[in-house]
């Protein structure tokens, strides 16, 4: 396992990073995100009215927790769908499925090399904003806030998963998966916080929208070193929909590969 991960995650490297300059270039595309940030937070003072929630947290600090909190779940949900373009681009899904590991092993593997590479720059990013900005955290409130991140990431993965085969049946869907993880980042208070919106509209986000809970629990353990009333129920909720996705992602990607061996035709892709 170990062993096929290292070859995957050299793959990704290949496909994604298809040069040595391609990383460094991304790292300073994030360096000149972060000074964007933290001069356009100098230069305009949060509403005290909306940013109850910030806690001891200012308007720079608030946007970069977002985005790094975002980053990876994000990914979580987005990459599974583009390792299946990607090898049905590269015509070898019916080769793949001749061989003795299950498409599940497969896609998993392939995602979790390219989510390696997704923390790697998310470690260098907060290394930048430390160094660079200064921006500190407690050991065990940084413990903390990472801890609850990961709890979250096998649901976003079985998700992906789900969606990754949800495009094998219908041959699309990328699409539509990437637009409602944009919707659902622009409304998780990410940028801003959601009281802005109209109370009845807010307060349903509160409820239903899990990248809201994410990183409203980040930011105040992070700053804080506290616990929403509501953490703990949400944690066990995210513990048990993590077992029951993951057998559910497993099943239905099952089901898809049924589904293509019985269509008996390959699944060509449009630009």
């Amino acid at each position: 396992m170990f062993k096929t991960l290292i070859f995957y995650l050299l793959l990704e490297k290949r496909n994604i990073y298809i040069n040595k300059y391609i990383f460094p270039l991304r790292v300073l595309s994030s360096l000149l995100n972060m000074i964007f940030y933290y001069y356009a937070a100098k230069a305009f003072l949060p509403n005290k009215d909306f940013f109850t929630e910030a806690g001891n947290t200012n308007l720079f600090e608030y946007v970069m927790v977002g985005e790094l909190t975002l980053s990876l779940v994000s990914d979580s949900l987005l990459i599974f769908s583009h390792h299946i373009k990607k090898i049905l681009n590269f015509n070898i899904f019916d080769s793949l499925l001749n061989t003795k590991s299950s498409m599940y092993r497969i896609l998993l593997q392939n995602g979790i090399s390219s989510l390696i590479l997704s923390i790697l720059l998310i470690i260098t990013e907060m290394s930048m904003l430390y160094w660079i900005f200064g921006l500190t955290f407690p050991l065990l409130n940084l413990f903390g806030a990472i801890i609850t991140n990961l709890i979250f990431i096998p649901l976003f993965i079985s998700l992906g998963i789900v969606s990754a085969s949800l495009f094998i049946i219908f041959k699309r869907g990328t699409s539509l998966m990437g637009t409602f993880v944009t919707l659902l980042s622009l409304v998780s208070g990410v940028y801003f916080p959601i009281e802005t919106f109209p109370k009845i509209f807010s307060k349903l986000l509160v409820n239903i929208n899990p990248f809201q809970f994410l990183i409203s629990e980040t930011r105040l353990i992070l700053s804080e070193g506290l616990y929403s009333p509501r953490y703990l129920t949400y944690i066990v909720v995210v513990l048990l929909l993590n077992i029951i996705m993951s057998f559910a992602a497993r099943s239905i990607l099952s089901f898809s590969v049924r589904v293509y061996k019985r269509r008996g035709t390959k699944i060509w892709l449009t630009s």
